[in-house]
Formats: structure tokens, C-alpha cells, sequence
């Protein structure tokens, strides 16, 4: 046997063991029931002394040669040998590592299984263990006792945070391309019906024919399919901008009233089923803001509490004074909202369990971005049957 291995021939190295241990164990049987003399003791001893030295030689070279960490240990799991590949995944230095428990990297619900593992003669078992930083590491970890005293076991932990990345990475992918297929799915639609709406009206005005009154109501249709279009792209462009880090604020000094009746106005122009309240007192004062933005906030949640509210109901816009600036509330007479559906509302293509819900889904998700740009923040107060309350804040700041 060489005194330098090279990695690429311990597969033969470690052939030639296996038979030189194989005799070491017949030796030592024999040895133990006295059949053969002290001379021949003495001898076979010195042989296989310079066996096993061999074989510690050709482990360790193996174990320090794979990407996996390779410890042995006693039956109570005392860590006996590790090579550094383990000391590496356990963030901690070699030489510090020697003498430790292996139930010292291991959090209390692992430990268990872990003991369980070790009383088995070979096993594995996929557990988590705790660096010396703090950093769990997922990992698989296979035990084996050796033949040769029974006692000592020898443990592979193979590491798992990288297939549990990409496992994560693999997953995220997936449900980034349904939700990507979801959206352009609901957007084609969201698109198209307005458009049809707009272009049939259109087509029928213009035929000779229809009366003047026709034609009005035909244009104030295709009006209001144009209107609820723009609204959509609206949308659509400020969550792009948002997520792309573009989205700039005009903040100026502006009374809210003026915002809010513009809102109203353009909500009014599509919808004349709800009795649509602006109820913002004169001494609010001017407050610093992006204009345009705060006013799709609001027809966003005007136009909500229109769709998810019976006809004829009141839907209510106010506004008080907070000790850090405004807060502003739209309130409706609809279904409400469970508790468990106010968590998710927020999140983009939320449609609500039995809501009927109309729409891509991104009206309250722009609404959400646009108010934490201002550095205010949004919730919803409601319960099932008793109506819904959307409120948001606008910071002095």
C-alpha cells in the first residue's frame, strides 16, 4: 500500500481492505477462543496492526475527500473524528469539533430521532440541524456501526440546503408562471369586454338608422366601457412602475375635498345605481400629496364599494384628523369580509370566496403600494353581512 493515496484509486485501496479485514476479524475470533498460540498471537497482531492502520489511512483520505460531512461517533454520540467538510457545514473550527456531541448540533424536536437513529445497527433520517451560528441546516443523516467492535459509528450527514434552494427556486418559478398565466388569462378577458362593449356601441350609433336617443345612450355605454378600460390600465401601469422601482410622487399642498369630488365624478360617469356620499368638513386642512395618485386610490375603492354593494345603497367617503395627518375612509352596505379573507384582500388577483368578484384583482393591491408611498398604510374593517369599511392614511410628512 502506498503511503500517498490519490482519491482516484481508493476504490481498489479500499478492495484490498475489505479482504485484509475480513482476515483481521477471523485473527481476532480465533485470537478470543484461544486456537491459536502467542507466538503465532504476537504475529498475527503485528499484522494486523499494520492492517488497520492501513484502513484508518484509506478512511480518512476517503472521508476528506467527499463533499459530504463524514463523522464517527460513540454509541452516546460523542464526536470521535470529523473531517472538515462537517466542521465547515457546522461553521465551526476542526479542532473544536472533536470531543462535542453530535446532539449539540441538533435542535430539541430533532433530538429524539436522532438518538433513534444511532441505536439501530444503520439508518437514515432527514432532520435539521443547528450551526454554530444559529443557522439551521437541513440535512439527511445515515449512520452505520462498524463491524469490527460493534461500538463505533460511523455517520454521513449530506447537506441539503442547496436541493432545498432549488426545490424553493423550482417551486417559486412555477407559481410565478401559473400566476403570470392567471393574469394574462384575466386581463385578456378584463380587456376584451370593455372593448367589445366599446366597439359594438360605436358601430350601432353610427348606423343611420338608430334615433338620436339611441345613439346618446349607445356613446355614454361605449364611454363608460372606455372609462373603466383606462381604470384597468391605470392600474396596470402604476403596479409596473411600482415594482420596478419607477414610481415617483408630485406631492403638493391640495385640499382632499377637491380630490375626493373628482374621484366621486368619474365613478358617478359609470355607475348611477348608488347614492354616493362625499362627507369631507371645510376645516380639513391642505395636506402635502401626489394628487393624481391619491385620487386613484380613491376611485379604486369608490368603485369597489359600488360593485360589491346593493343598488340604491349609500356608499360614504369621509375623512378625520389624526395626530400624524389624515385618515380617510370609504365605507359600503355590502356583504363585508370575513376575518380570514380581510388577511388576503390586499394580495394581487384576490378574489374572495363567494364575493362575486369582478375584476383582475389589482385595484386594492395599487391602492395598498400607492398609500405606503406616501408612508401612510391601509386596512379594511368589516363583518360578514354588517358591510365594509376601507381606511388609509396620508402622513403631514
Amino acid at each position: 500500500m502506498s503511503d500517498n493515496l490519490n482519491p482516484r484509486e481508493l476504490p481498489k485501496e479500499i478492495a484490498e481492505l475489505r479482504q485484509r479485514l475480513a482476515d483481521a476479524e477471523e485473527t481476532l475470533r480465533a485470537i478470543r477462543s484461544g486456537e491459536i498460540d502467542a507466538l503465532v498471537v504476537n504475529t498475527k497482531l503485528g499484522e494486523q496492526v499494520f492492517t488497520l492502520q492501513g484502513a484508518d489511512t484509506v478512511y480518512r483520505t476517503a472521508i476528506e475527500n467527499i463533499n459530504e460531512g463524514a463523522v464517527t461517533l460513540s454509541p452516546e454520540g460523542t464526536i470521535l473524528y470529523s473531517n472538515h467538510y462537517f466542521a465547515q457545514m457546522m461553521r465551526i473550527d476542526l479542532n473544536k469539533v472533536i470531543g462535542t456531541s453530535i446532539f449539540d448540533f441538533a435542535s430539541a424536536e430533532n433530538c429524539d430521532p436522532l438518538n433513534a437513529l444511532l441505536g439501530q445497527d444503520s439508518g437514515r433520517v432527514e432532520l435539521s440541524l443547528r450551526a454554530a451560528d444559529g443557522i439551521q441546516v437541513p440535512a439527511y443523516v445515515a449512520t452505520k456501526k462498524l463491524r469490527l467492535d460493534n461500538l463505533t459509528i460511523c455517520a454521513v450527514v449530506t447537506d441539503l440546503t442547496d436541493q432545498k434552494q432549488n426545490q424553493e427556486t423550482i417551486s417559486a418559478l412555477k407559481q410565478a408562471q401559473q400566476l403570470k398565466d392567471e393574469f394574462i388569462g384575466m386581463v385578456s378577458h378584463e380587456l376584451r369586454t370593455p372593448l367589445t362593449v366599446i366597439i359594438g356601441a360605436l358601430r350601432t350609433a353610427m348606423d343611420e338608422r338608430a334615433s338620436k336617443e339611441d345613439r346618446d345612450e349607445l356613446i355614454q355605454e361605449a364611454s363608460s366601457s372606455a372609462e373603466s378600460l383606462a381604470s384597468i390600465l391605470d392600474n396596470m401601469l402604476e403596479l409596473s412602475r411600482y415594482q420596478s422601482g419607477r414610481l415617483k410622487l408630485d406631492k403638493k399642498a391640495i385640499k382632499l375635498a377637491d380630490v375626493a369630488a373628482r374621484a366621486v365624478r368619474r365613478v358617478r360617469q359609470k355607475y348611477d345605481t348608488h347614492d354616493i356620499i362625499v362627507d369631507i368638513p371645510g376645516e380639513i386642512p391642505e395636506i402635502s400629496f401626489d394628487a393624481f395618485r391619491i385620487e386613484q386610490v380613491l376611485y379604486n375603492l369608490v368603485e369597489n364599494a359600488v360593485k360589491y354593494s346593493p343598488p340604491s345603497s349609500q356608499v360614504r367617503v369621509f375623512c378625520k384628523r389624526d395626530k400624524e395627518g389624515l385618515v380617510i375612509g370609504v365605507s359600503d352596505s355590502g356583504v363585508g369580509i370575513t376575518p380570514e379573507d380581510q388577511q388576503k384582500i390586499f394580495e394581487p388577483f384576490a378574489r374572495l370566496e363567494g364575493s362575486g368578484a369582478k375584476g383582475i384583482g389589482l385595484g386594492l393591491v395599487v391602492c395598498k403600494h400607492l398609500v405606503e408611498a406616501h408612508g401612510g398604510r391601509i386596512w379594511v374593517e368589516s363583518q360578514s353581512g354588517k358591510g365594509s369599511t376601507f381606511l388609509f392614511t396620508i402622513s403631514r410628512r
